[in-house]
């Protein structure tokens, strides 16, 4: 009789860890624990060193004030940006299939998704409303994304052609 208690209770702790793996790898990975991204700064967008390759034209005005520079996991640069009155966007830039998307990313989660050119270059524009917007374009072997985690309404749409139009990177 003791035996069959414990043969038991094993077999409802083993149920209910396999109940518990199944049920976080069915989470979307946007909602998976990530570590957290290896990030150097760097003075100027020329990662020739640690990546081979260097972001060698951006916007920069009286509205749109690059910050800093970062290269991520020696694959992705990121440029911080203030755009002005008070908002914030990113800037990232990667050679063809290596971008690493912003914590939270989900294509599928934006309430809308519209593609569109600026220049004969195809770029989508992923929105909802009062939340993240994220512009996705590539060009010359290097893919490029520009989000924001709270802009003002249109505000991606203001800084679609001005970052799509500059941004451009080259192999070192």
């Amino acid at each position: 009789m003791m035996i069959s208690v414990w043969v038991a209770a094993a077999w409802a702790a083993a149920a209910a860890l396999t109940a518990g793996v199944i049920v976080w790898l069915a989470l979307p990975e946007a909602e998976q624990p990530r570590r957290r991204e290896r990030r150097t700064e760097y003075e100027h967008p020329d990662f020739a060193d640690a990546a081979g390759f260097a972001v060698t034209a951006y916007p920069e005005s009286d509205i749109i004030l690059k910050e800093r520079v970062w290269l991520i996991e020696d694959e992705v640069a990121e440029l911080d940006y203030t755009i002005v009155p008070g908002r914030s966007a990113r800037l990232r830039v990667a050679r063809q299939g290596q971008m690493r998307h912003p914590d939270g990313f989900d294509p599928h989660a934006f309430e809308s998704v519209e593609q569109y050119q600026i220049d004969g270059v195809p770029v989508t524009h992923y929105q909802s409303a009062g939340q993240r917007g994220v512009l996705t374009w590539s060009r010359d072997g290097f893919e490029c994304l520009l989000y924001a985690e709270d802009p003002e309404m249109n505000m991606l749409s203001g800084l679609a052609a001005p970052f799509v139009g500059t941004v451009r990177a080259e192999q070192r």
